[in-house]
């Protein structure tokens, strides 16, 4: 199978709309640095600006190697409700010690996406919680990007994006 039969299959954030490539050409197979490949060889600059967990650049052995550490003792577990795990809450310390001000408390997110909901989320909690449920309304970047999930594309200010989902939750 050819990967243009492969991608076919594949429905991702705004893929098959690329005015001077095929989606082929774009899906890539390697990473080094700042710098990804396509099959064919040809290299482009990952300008994606650290999307998602990549914001150190491909390939950091180091990164590899405390990745394969960790799910090798514990691949994963949610801090949902009262459940966490010892990394998390190590991280957390650690950022509650070096963080100025009175920052005690870190929300972890797996992506910009996530993490822009949740401030959403915990904007939109505060307000409540304070008795002044009117108080809704996000201010953002017009045309700016602010993630992939249906409540940051509201906020997106990206007709393109958001206008095949309306009407939206938010007045």
């Amino acid at each position: 199978m050819t990967d243009a039969d492969m991608i076919k299959h594949l429905w991702t954030h705004k893929t098959q709309d690329h005015p001077h490539l095929p989606d082929e050409a774009l899906m890539f197979e390697k990473g080094d640095g700042i710098y990804v490949w396509n099959r064919e060889g040809r290299r482009f600059i990952d300008a994606f600006a650290g999307l998602a967990v990549v914001n150190v650049g491909h390939g950091r052995a180091e990164i590899a190697e405390a990745v394969r550490a960790q799910t090798a003792t514990l691949a994963y577990y949610p801090t949902t409700r009262q459940f966490s795990n010892r990394p998390a809450a190590q991280l957390a310390a650690k950022l509650a010690q070096i963080t100025p001000g009175d920052l005690k408390y870190t929300l972890f997110a797996v992506s910009g996406s996530e993490a822009n909901e949740r401030s959403i989320q915990i904007a939109r909690h505060y307000w409540l919680k304070a008795g002044r449920p009117r108080k809704y309304k996000v201010i953002a970047l017009q045309r700016g990007y602010h993630g992939a999930t249906l409540g940051t594309l509201e906020v997106c200010g990206i007709p393109e994006l958001f206008q095949a989902y309306e009407p939206l939750a938010w007045p």
